[in-house]
């Protein structure tokens, strides 16, 4: 708490409900990114199939045999990708930066949750820390008051 320089049960509060704020932006973010990452998987996917199935399209087109159906799914891959106005290589650069995107969104909505999971900590030991806190000091004074009567 001295590194975010809070200092009352206010300041407390507030850094707490602005990371709760941070956080639901957060998650609207990362299910924005998800909804893409959904609507484009077919596109992922054939971009994974071109690159899975392209020894087999090389080994079909010499004439290899047994190799139909991997031949069939490399090319029913490239017809797909080959509607898609993008070129494959920004297609791949806009697929690695969704994901890149939602990583880093996951690592941000993971350290305000433990953020906010120790203000909660802090709110509930703050009473006792403070009744430990006056016990304490009311010793001091007794301990004074006895040690200014000898």
């Amino acid at each position: 708490m001295e590194a975010k320089e809070i200092s009352t049960k206010q300041e407390l509060t507030e850094y707490r409900t602005a990371a709760e704020a941070k956080l639901a932006e957060l998650l609207k973010d990362r299910t924005l990114l998800n909804v893409v990452k959904k609507r484009r998987q077919p596109l992922y996917a054939a971009l994974a199939d071109l690159a899975v199935y392209a020894p087999a399209r090389d080994l079909y087109l010499v004439g290899q045999d047994g190799l139909e159906a991997e031949y069939t799914k490399y090319t029913e891959a490239e017809a797909l990708l080959g509607k898609y106005p993008k070129s494959i290589e920004q297609l791949a650069a806009e697929k690695a930066g969704i994901y890149k995107a939602v990583a880093e969104i996951n690592r941000e909505i993971q350290a305000l949750r433990q953020e906010i999971r120790f203000c909660e900590e802090v709110e509930i030991k703050v009473p006792k820390i403070q009744k430990t806190i006056e016990v304490v000091e009311n010793r001091r004074i007794e301990q004074s008051r006895e040690t200014e009567v000898r």
